[in-house]
């Protein structure tokens, strides 16, 4: 199977890629990112994106299995409309 994982930099989206990676059930691992986390992995697929056009991307994202991961908190994102953004 083919996992795919937005936002795996971030604490609960490193735990969640590194548990993926881990399953034997998982082939590979594409993971869309703001920013590549410089892990090397045989099953994993980096695509770094701008989540603000995602829709651009919409046509790569395919996979067995989502998790999605994005999120911050207010504090890291500095407003609640950048947060909710």
């Amino acid at each position: 199977m083919k996992a795919v994982i937005l936002g795996a930099t971030g604490a609960t989206g490193q735990e969640v890629l590194r548990l993926v990676l881990e399953n034997p059930l998982f082939d590979s691992v594409e993971i869309f990112v703001r920013r590549n986390p410089g892990i090397k992995h045989r099953k994993l697929i980096v695509q770094v994106v701008d989540f603000e056009q995602l829709a651009n991307w919409k046509h790569v994202i395919a996979g067995d299995v989502l998790f999605s991961c994005l999120g911050t908190t207010r504090k890291e994102a500095g407003s609640k409309e950048q947060q909710c953004r």
